[in-house]
C-alpha cells in the first residue's frame, strides 16, 4: 500500500469466496455464534490441473520489458509458461497452487468481518 500511494498507483486484491452469498451468510452466523463453539476445521479443494506442458522458446510480446517482469528470478529465456497465468506455477517466479487457488480458499473474513 505505501508503494501505490508513493506511486500513486491503484492496487487491486481480490478473494472471490468472501464475495458469495452463501460464504457470507455462514460467516455470520459463525460471528453471531450459531455454531456454538468451533474448536477444529478441516477444508479440502480438490481442483482438476493439467500440466501446463512445455512450451518452446519464444520472441518477449511486443511492449513487455522481460527484464522488469522477470524481477529478480533467475533470467530464463521466453517461453508462454514464464507469462500471465502460468507463472505462478513456475518454480521460479511462483509458489504453486499454494498461492494460485488456496488464497481464494482460506480466505475466511465476510466484508467487514474480522478473523476469529
Amino acid at each position: 500500500m505505501a508503494a501505490a500511494r508513493k506511486y500513486d498507483r491503484i492496487v487491486q486484491m481480490g478473494s472471490q469466496s468472501r464475495s458469495g452469498e452463501a460464504i457470507q451468510e455462514a460467516i455470520s452466523k459463525l460471528h453471531n455464534g450459531e455454531y456454538g463453539d468451533i474448536y477444529m476445521a478441516r477444508a479440502l479443494c480438490f481442483k482438476w490441473r493439467d500440466t501446463i506442458g512445455r512450451e518452446p522458446v519464444s520472441a518477449v510480446p511486443a511492449g513487455v520489458d522481460y527484464d522488469l517482469w522477470t524481477g529478480p528470478a533467475p533470467k530464463r529465456e521466453f517461453t508462454k509458461n514464464r507469462f500471465h497465468y502460468k507463472l505462478a506455477l513456475v518454480l521460479d517466479t511462483g509458489n504453486g497452487d499454494i498461492g494460485n487457488q488456496c488464497i481464494h480458499e482460506m480466505d475466511n473474513r465476510a466484508p467487514g468481518g474480522t478473523r476469529r
